[in-house]
Formats: structure tokens, sequence, C-alpha cells
């Protein structure tokens, strides 16, 4: 019983302590935030340490309530382990190995945000500068260094060391809110990227990035050209998911610059980030033509969308051209057996012409008549070297991520690729892997740091020309393995008298 009550009472103890920690800090921030932010002009001139002091205040104060509530309801702190398989690091790292990591830090008491955006229960899929702070004072906390905000092998490694050691717990805690039903707002995504100057003939840039709250069902997304440029100067835009091309591209109207995706049941939970992705015309586009993007019009199933228009940043038209790259059909592939583990599926050659290109993605769609499911474990392989995983998506295309910086081929030189997968399948169904749009491959150039136009081998750019493989049945044998002939008796049991 005493030990019940000394235990007890070491409770109490320590939440009367975390309140008076929280009341310290937050008397502190508050001190800081009348005296500072009132002196601070809202101008080009606002001493940005200053607000970048209280911004980290603000953010400790939230990871302390979070744990403080956790306390007082007597459960730990949420958090959740996670499975880092890369490096994660500031302004090209997205996904949902992020937003576990902004979850992890959050509840670690290293909070990416105070409020949202990254902010506990509102944790993000990108790696941006908040997260590149709160992973530098984790690392500083936990004897990582440098502590500079690169979760690489030796944070990955630390972390994984305390999973071990009990210090994360397995169960995720925290979600985010997942909004008003039928209700989603729309604004522009933490990476949506600024002004900049493009290439005449940039493939695959992308000019709009949008973060979609709520629930609901996003159905139609209509945009309008902007700025002293020509709708000559897209070659097509479309709508992406990450690295995942959802729609067709399209053209906007000669006559009033808008292009509208349709029929596109887009599933929004929470938050969900798209991107407007386009390839530029260069024979049309000219030096000094200026274009940017307007958010018209956005369409649920049902309920209500609100938070548009909104607009992209300005993108100037270079007097130059990015570097090409060819992507060709390459080799003969035989026909795999049903059931075949690590069978090769397609096999083609990247070219970089005029500047080294870095290969980012590649996305194939398969056309042949063997069911999506029933490919499995993906990969790329050059010289028998594995040089990226895929996954099969559900309306059959294959895609494949580089981690940034890419793989890389020189400036004149080629790679060629070997695609493989396990397979199951029925006997004579076809597998048909080809580019169905031609910035599905997409390679940044060395030299000018941008989307480099791909060119795609006509035998490898529709079902009817790319290889044509054909699953065949498996071989059954059946052999006589003994016993040699021999005397048995009259009476006997259990005699073997043919083995097979």
């Amino acid at each position: 019983m005493s030990l019940g009550r000394r235990k007890m009472s070491i409770s109490k103890q320590t939440k009367s302590r975390f309140r008076k920690s929280v009341s310290i800090i937050t008397s502190a921030a508050t001190i800081v935030v009348l005296s500072g932010v009132a002196l601070v002009p809202f101008g080009a001139s606002a001493d940005h340490s200053t607000a970048h002091t209280i911004e980290q205040l603000l953010a400790q104060i939230a990871a302390l309530q979070v744990q403080l509530q956790a306390l007082q309801a007597g459960t730990s702190a949420p958090s959740t382990a996670c499975s880092f398989t890369r490096s994660l690091f500031l302004g090209v790292s997205s996904g949902d190995d992020v937003k576990c990591l902004q979850t992890f830090l959050n509840a670690a008491g290293h909070a990416v945000a105070a409020s949202g955006a990254g902010s506990p229960g509102n944790e993000t899929t990108f790696f941006g500068s908040r997260t590149k702070a709160a992973v530098a004072s984790w690392q500083a906390a936990n004897g990582v260094s440098p502590a500079a905000g690169y979760f690489g092998p030796v944070s990955r490694a630390k972390y994984s060391s305390m999973v071990a050691g009990g210090q994360v717990p397995t169960t995720p805690t925290v979600s985010p809110s997942p909004g008003v039903p039928g209700n989603v707002v729309v604004s522009l995504a933490p990476d949506n990227p600024a002004a900049k100057t493009v290439t005449l003939n940039a493939s695959s840039e992308t000019m709009m990035s949008l973060r979609f709250t709520g629930t609901g069902k996003v159905q139609e997304l209509a945009f309008k050209r902007q700025g002293p440029g020509d709708t000559n100067d897209f070659l097509g835009l479309a709508i992406f998911d990450g690295l995942r091309r959802l729609t067709s591209q399209r053209t906007p109207s000669s006559s009033d610059g808008t292009v509208t995706f349709i029929n596109l049941g887009i599933d929004v939970s929470g938050s969900k980030d798209l991107k407007l992705v386009v390839d530029l015309d260069g024979t049309n586009n000219n030096a000094g033509n200026v274009n940017s993007w307007q958010l018209t019009n956005v369409k649920l199933d049902s309920g209500t969308a609100s938070g548009f228009p909104l607009n992209s940043n300005n993108f100037t038209s270079a007097g130059a051209n990015s570097g090409t790259i060819n992507v060709d059909k390459t080799g003969s592939v035989g026909n795999p057996k049903v059931g075949q583990k690590g069978a090769q599926v397609s096999e083609f050659k990247i070219t970089a012409n005029t500047e080294a290109a870095w290969v980012r993605r590649v996305q194939i769609l398969q056309g042949g008549t063997v069911k999506n499911t029933d490919i499995t474990n993906l990969r790329l392989e050059v010289n028998s070297v594995k040089v990226a995983d895929g996954t099969m998506t559900s309306d059959g295309y294959a895609v494949f991520d580089f981690s940034t910086p890419g793989y890389k081929i020189d400036k004149g030189d080629n790679k060629i690729f070997k695609m493989y997968a396990d397979l199951a399948g029925k006997k004579d169904e076809t597998i048909k892997y080809y580019v169905d749009v031609a910035s599905d491959v997409f390679a940044v150039g060395d030299q000018f740091g941008l989307g480099m136009k791909p060119t795609i081998d006509t035998n490898f750019d529709d079902s009817s020309n790319t290889h044509s493989l054909t699953l065949q049945g498996g071989v059954l044998t059946i052999a006589f393995n003994g016993p040699n002939a021999t005397n048995i008796g009259t009476k006997v049991t259990d005699q073997v008298l043919f083995r097979f």
C-alpha cells in the first residue's frame, strides 16, 4: 500500500512541475510577444530572428501542452513508430514517412509548428524549413552530430535505437482532424513554387501546389492562364499526387486560356496535396513570356468547396532550351511463366542529350490482359544493380521513384534499364509495358536544373509496338523414383511398390 501511495505522490508531483513549466514558458513567450512583436514593423525590415525565436517558443508550448494533456488523462504523450527507408531533407522530401517524422517530433517535444500546418494533429507530408528546425532540435537533444536538420543514416540509426529501447511507442495516437463532412477548403501548399525563370521547353514543371483540407470528394478543378504569355506556350497540363500523374494532359483553351479537369474522384480526409504540372512548348514558347495560373473553381461530389480563387506565382520564359532525353525500347524479352519470381517484363534505354540527366521518375503503363494485382515487387536494374523500386497502381501504371537527386546519366551517355516483377496470373495472359505520356519519364538537367524534354521511341509509346509478353504455363514432370525390382514376401504390409 505504501508503494502505491508513493507512486501516486510522484505522479501528482510530476504533473504539478509540468504545469509550472508550461506556465513559466507561456509567461516568457507572452512577454516576448508583447515586448517584441509590437516593435517589429510589418515590412521587409522586420527582425526575422526575433520572429523565428517567438515561433520556436510557441511551438515548444504547443508540444508541452500536448504532453500535459496526456499526463492529465493518465496516458503517454502521443507518438508513433515510423519506417524510414531513405534520407529526408529540406525542400525535396515528401511522403507519409515525412508525416510520420513530424508526428514523432511533435510528440517528443520538438514541435514542427505551434499551429496550422505541421502542428500536433496537423502534420503534413512535406519536409520544409520548420521540419528541418524541429529535426535539428531533436538531434541536438539526442547527441546526433551535426545537428543540421538533415534526417540521414545517423539520425535514422538513432531513431531505430530509441524504438528498440522502448522510447517510441508503436501505436500512433495523433491523427489529423477529419474536418467538416462534405466541406473542403483549398489553399496554397507550403511547397507552392516561388516565381522563377524557366527554359522554353521545360518538362514536368510544377506551377502550382494546392492543399485541400476537410472531408469530401473533389470531382472537378478549373484553372485559367494569367499574364502576358500565351496559351501556345504549353504542350499540356496535368494534376499530380506526388510523383503520380492522376489525369491525362489537357491543353488550355485558345479563346480564354481555361483548362478543366473533370471526373477526378479524389478523396480528401484531413488534408490532401495536389500539383498542377505543365510541359512547356519549346517550339511556340517565346523568351520573355510570363505565365501564371489561377485556380478558378473546385467542385465536390456533394458539399461545399471554398478558398478559391488562388493564384500561382509568375513563370518567365528564358531564351534557352533545356537538354533533352530519348527513351527507346531495347533488347529482347522472353515470355515469363505463371508464378515466376523476378521475371523480366520490360527493357528500355534512356539517353541524355546536351546536358547530364538526373532521372527522377519513370511511370509506364501496362496495356496487356494480366490483372494489375498479379504484378508485384517491381524493380528497375542497370547493369544488374537495382536503381529503383516500383509500385503498381490500380489503373495499371508502374511508378518508379528515384530518390533525390536521382539516377545520373552523363551528357551524351545512355543507360539500359531492365524491369523485373513477380508474376501471378493465368496462362496466355499478356504483359505490355509502354510510355503513355512522354513526360512520364522525368529527368532534371544538371545545367539548368529543370525538366528535360523527353522523346519516346515509336516502338515504346503504345501497346501495339512495345514488348509483348505472353504468360506460359508451368511444366509438371513425373518421373520414376524406385524402388528397383526385387522379390517380396507373400505376407507383408506397407510394402512400397512405386515411387515417383
